[in-house]
């Protein structure tokens, strides 16, 4: 006979780890994998706000970039491939369909300013900040 150590939330804390990675893991918005999403980075400097999105596979007029109300949204769209009958897949990964991502931006930047360029797959939008509206130094007097 071999002794165990009886746990019985064991069960409930599987549930609950499994419940959680997968509210974690879907876009509750429109219930898609938050894989999907189209992947960015942003940083600022002094003078801008750089935002890099990766998107490999698309043409420059696929992909559209707005601001309204300090509200970055960039859209892509793949068309899908039209499949005959005869055509079975035994994988299928690649997704077609369109994709939106959106983010804020901070007060400070200029949007009617914003540029962006494409290349290799990456679409970077360079948002520059307002001149009044920059941090600015303060000199220390020595009283």
């Amino acid at each position: 006979m071999v002794l165990q150590r009886w746990a019985p939330f064991t069960d409930a804390r599987r549930f609950e780890y499994a419940l959680n990675r997968l509210w974690r893991d879907s876009d509750v918005r429109n219930g898609e994998s938050a894989s999907w999403r189209l992947p960015l980075d942003v940083a600022q400097d002094a003078d801008n706000i750089v935002v890099k999105a990766t998107v490999p596979g698309f043409k420059p007029e696929d992909i559209k970039a707005g601001i309204e109300n300090n509200v970055l949204t960039i859209n892509a769209e793949t068309p899908s491939e039209a499949q005959g009958e005869e055509t079975e897949y035994l994988l299928r990964e690649r997704r077609t369909g369109s994709y939106q991502r959106s983010i804020r931006l901070p007060d400070t930047v200029d949007a009617d300013k914003a540029e962006s360029t494409y290349d290799n797959g990456v679409l970077t939008i360079t948002v520059p900040k307002q001149e009044e509206k920059k941090a600015r130094q303060i000199e220390i007097k020595v009283a």
